[in-house]
């Protein structure tokens, strides 16, 4: 069946009734190979989701998104030709608004020193590395920028193969590595970490995923207290038994106010996990309808116009698998998602690319080229929240969207996904013409009430 897709104008041969098509060659993106991080971020602040694709044997690539979800290869002329890494994290790390990028390259057998280059004004970014006191580490994975302390700065932690790295910003443009006062020392093989507020106290907590064949798969909880230390709560957590995993995501699956968690699973089958509050959950994966096993990366939102946000999970020896949420803890998957036969699905993350107001999807792939999706469902009524670049760090941010006093969709800013990062902004798929309300809860405790909004984009100056 030939279908030609909407703002890219692009002839497609697809399944019909797709969810997806793929449109990497027409979009610009180079054939990378062994990628294992994605960040979709607005990186040069001009309104359109840019990419940053670390590369494990080769350079990291930045492309810049020039409209209409095409891209342009921008990292000779920006000063980033210089080295690649296994994940990064896109985000403004020394307060001048510009987003900054910092670099995991540490584990073997990619062992190198992790990097921080800061951005100018005029678009270019100078390797920072050992003025921002990152040059002397080499663990770490994965890689998250947040503010864990509520001081406007974002600190980063990265779960480490024999330590955790975790960085308190010194206000300064660098860090102060500080995991052992932090309670975050847990030596173990780390993969990736994902940052969410479970127990709505208003401070971001970690997961962290840890395991091997040889050595025990104890991902790790670990709850914030709000003055850069933390405390280990995994086991009351109701986490104890979750699986060996090289990625997580959290997300309001089941529409009650607070964020569950899916736990994908590299040594057996991924479990979902119901908050009961006070970052309390239940193992409800029986019977979610989550089948997927072998799997690596994933991620959430809502791809489709229901409100309830959907998973992506990466496939280890076959393509990712979309579920669509039913509600109530629920899940099938889609069948006529699109996606294509690669491997080792690290990097996943969901962004609107093409600004058409519907979730695009990025697809990092060790064992085969990278790939972008566009979101072909073709539904317009979405509400859309953006921030520009702003100097506060805006992850832990939520977004509650109501009607008449009810409850209809949450959404948190969580940064970093495992090796996923998408953009700073909600994306709410609607199921109607509203009118809706929307309260907005920022990390410094700031709420910002917005009443009788219809479909469309809200662009809020902070």
């Amino acid at each position: 069946m030939l279908i030609v897709t909407g703002l890219l104008g692009l002839a497609l041969t697809m399944t019909p009734g797709a969810w997806f098509a793929d449109i990497t060659e027409q979009a610009g993106i180079p054939p990378l190979r062994h990628g294992e991080g994605v960040n979709a971020v607005d990186i040069n602040c001009d309104g359109f989701t840019d990419l940053y694709l670390p590369c494990v044997r080769d350079k990291g690539i930045l492309l810049k998104n020039i409209g209409d979800g095409r891209f342009e290869d921008v990292t000779k002329a920006v000063g980033l030709d210089e080295k690649g890494g296994v994940s990064a994290a896109v985000g403004d790390i020394n307060g001048d608004t510009l987003p900054d990028l910092y670099i995991a390259r540490g584990a073997t057998p990619y062992v190198a020193p992790n990097l921080v280059y800061l951005q100018r004004r005029d678009g270019s970014f100078v390797d920072a590395s050992f003025s921002a006191g990152v040059a002397e580490y080499s663990s770490g994975l994965g890689v998250i920028l947040a503010d864990f302390n509520n001081d406007g700065y974002r600190d980063a932690f990265l779960p480490g193969w024999g330590q955790n790295l975790f960085f308190m910003n010194n206000r300064q443009g660098g860090f102060v590595e500080t995991s052992e006062a932090s309670g975050l020392t847990h030596a173990g093989r780390g993969w990736s970490s994902l940052t969410s507020d479970f127990d709505n106290d208003g401070h971001l907590d970690i997961l962290a995923t840890y395991g091997s064949y040889t050595e025990p798969h104890d991902n790790r909880l670990y709850r914030n207290i709000g003055d850069g230390t933390f405390v280990e709560i995994t086991r009351t957590a109701g986490l104890a038994t979750s699986p060996w995993s090289l990625g997580a995501v959290s997300a309001d699956f089941d529409n009650d106010g607070d964020f569950d968690l899916y736990i994908s699973g590299y040594s057996g089958a991924g479990k979902l996990y119901r908050n009961d509050g006070g970052a309390r959950f239940t193992d409800v994966s029986k019977a979610s309808g989550l089948t997927a096993i072998k799997s690596v990366g994933t991620t959430a939102g809502q791809i489709d116009a229901d409100l309830l946000p959907d998973i992506v999970v990466g496939g280890f020896s076959g393509p990712a698998r979309v579920y669509k949420n039913l509600g109530d803890m629920k899940f099938t998957e889609v069948s006529t998602a699109g996606l294509r036969d690669f491997n080792r699905n690290e990097g996943l993350t969901l962004a609107d690319f093409d600004d058409d107001g519907d979730l695009d999807l990025y697809v990092s792939n060790l064992e085969g080229n990278n790939r972008l999706y566009e979101n072909l469902l073709d539904d317009k009524r979405f509400l859309k929240v953006l921030f520009g670049c702003v100097k506060p760090a805006l992850e832990g941010s939520v977004a509650r969207l109501s009607r008449e006093g009810q409850l209809l969709a949450v959404q948190e800013l969580s940064g970093a996904v495992g090796m996923g990062q998408g953009p700073p902004e909600f994306l709410f798929r609607l199921p109607d013409q509203g009118p809706f309300d929307l309260d907005l809860t920022l990390p410094d405790g700031r709420v910002i009430t917005k009443r009788n909004l219809s479909p469309g984009t809200l662009k809020l100056n902070l």
